[in-house]
């Protein structure tokens, strides 16, 4: 949006965000009582929402799985930002669709992942940008998740440790 473009986010009504949102459930729903009325309302909402891109968008971010089967009855170019730490089945899922450019989070996950467009766009601060302090305030701020696929190849294993399938 700062560079003038239009920019629109399909979530619930309750998202506040600097651009439009459009919605089809007005509010969010957490904690998810019922595991398969949640995935029933996911997969309405994004189908309803790429239906509704596809009508005018340049351009498709999607940041969920549920999406990409959706992705060959658009003629829009897609990007799929991968959220998550590396997930075989969900890398399985990714591969039937090559024509998708794909975005890790890191270098490390993008090396754990198959897909022949995969890019990294790094979400993390750039540390440079802020000042040590020795004086401190009474709280505790955390910005984003620990995870080993933001920063190492793969979770180390202790010795005798034993993988499961």
């Amino acid at each position: 949006m700062a560079r003038g473009h239009d920019v629109v986010v399909y979530a619930n009504g309750d998202s506040r965000v600097g651009c439009r949102v459009k919605w089809r459930y007005p509010h969010a729903e957490w904690p998810i009582a019922q595991p398969l009325a949640a995935q029933l309302k996911n997969a309405d909402h994004t189908a309803w929402a790429l239906h509704d891109a596809a009508r005018d968008a340049d351009l498709i971010h999607i940041n969920d799985a549920m999406a990409v089967p959706y992705t060959p009855f658009l003629e829009q170019p897609i990007v799929s930002t991968l959220h998550h730490p590396h997930e075989p089945l969900l890398s399985g899922l990714y591969e039937k669709y090559p024509g998708l450019h794909y975005v890790a989070i890191s270098a490390a996950q993008a090396r754990l992942e198959p897909m022949p467009q995969m890019h990294v766009v790094h979400h993390g601060l750039d540390l440079s940008s802020y000042r040590y302090s020795g004086s401190k305030d009474d709280y505790v701020l955390f910005l984003g998740r620990m995870a080993p696929c933001k920063g190492r190849t793969a979770p180390s294993r202790r010795r005798g440790a034993r993988a499961s399938a």
